[in-house]
């Protein structure tokens, strides 16, 4: 594999990733792009001051990088706009950097099973080859731009492999998630429903970008816990009391932002079949126990 580049390398999610390029022999170099240097030290590791709107081309170029992993992915920010820049903008930045360096033999970037936009009559869990409908979250509406955008290098590009990685939540590492959100202080809307989550524990998500790095795959996989939790289960484990029956009385009152309810209706269970087959991969933790692992930081 040689020299392998991680965005955002210091948030939980690149470092747990560092850990295991920094352990895996196959790797002679890591390249942390970032605005600030990880907490990780190694002979092998390299940092590069960079974000989605910095200098990544300069770094890769520096460091003859050959596979790149795109963790810069935001669930929130002000508006919606800067979301959107941060997200769209920042990975069509990112791939045109990596087709410039001209070294780069493959990337990876995030996107969310939240993509999938679950209609009545949907099979579920979705499985990667289903139709991205229309969403009403801005957040998934940015990662299935993001996804076209790989298409789009796919097709131009052929020369460089490219892999979309649709993440569940991950516990611990997306702090900004609207999920979060709910599970913690539940909006009163949230009172009269009871969808099937799923989440992906930060070293379960960690492991499978390690494994999507050495392979020589160009696809979308969805990465995501074998099994659900109710969001009632959920809040118990993590000592919310839900709203009540009278809480309903307040939605209109107390909106969730664009598309938020709708998401949690129809939940967002991904067939994770695809990825567990081609690369022989086993889940270490269920969704129960990576929220449960990490509910203080959930």
């Amino acid at each position: 594999m040689s020299t392998i580049a991680v965005t955002q390398a210091a948030a939980p999610l690149g470092l747990a990733l560092l850990r295991l390029l920094d352990a895996d022999p196959a790797v002679t170099r890591i390249v942390a792009l970032d605005t600030q240097p990880p907490s990780l030290q190694s002979p092998k590791l390299k940092f590069f001051e960079a974000d989605s709107q910095g200098p990544l081309r300069s770094g890769l170029e520096k460091y003859k990088v050959t596979r790149v992993v795109h963790l810069d992915l935001l669930c929130a920010a002000p508006t919606e706009a800067a979301l959107r820049r941060h997200n769209v903008g920042g990975s069509v930045s990112f791939l045109t950097a990596c087709l410039a360096a001209q070294t780069v033999e493959m990337a990876i970037l995030l996107s969310s099973t939240l993509v999938y936009g679950g209609q009545p009559g949907d099979p579920i869990p979705v499985r990667e080859d289903a139709p991205l409908r229309p969403h009403a979250l801005p957040f998934a509406q940015h990662c299935q731009e993001i996804e076209r955008q790989c298409q789009t290098y796919r097709d131009r590009y052929p020369q460089m492999k490219i892999n979309v990685a649709r993440l569940a939540p991950v516990t611990g590492a997306q702090p900004e998630h609207f999920v979060w959100q709910g599970l913690r202080t539940p909006a009163a809307a949230l009172g009269q429903i009871n969808p099937a989550l799923q989440f992906v524990h930060v070293e379960d998500a960690a492991r499978a970008l390690h494994s999507l790095i050495g392979s020589d795959a160009s696809d979308t996989y969805n990465i995501a816990a074998d099994d659900s939790i109710s969001l009632r289960e959920a809040w118990q484990q993590l000592g919310t009391r839900p709203p009540g029956l009278g809480a309903a009385l307040l939605q209109l009152a107390q909106r969730l932002p664009a598309g938020q309810l709708e998401t949690w209706r129809s939940g967002w269970l991904a067939h994770n079949g695809k990825f567990k087959q081609a690369f022989d991969f086993t889940y270490r933790y269920t969704s129960a126990q990576a929220l449960t692992t990490l509910a203080p930081t959930a």
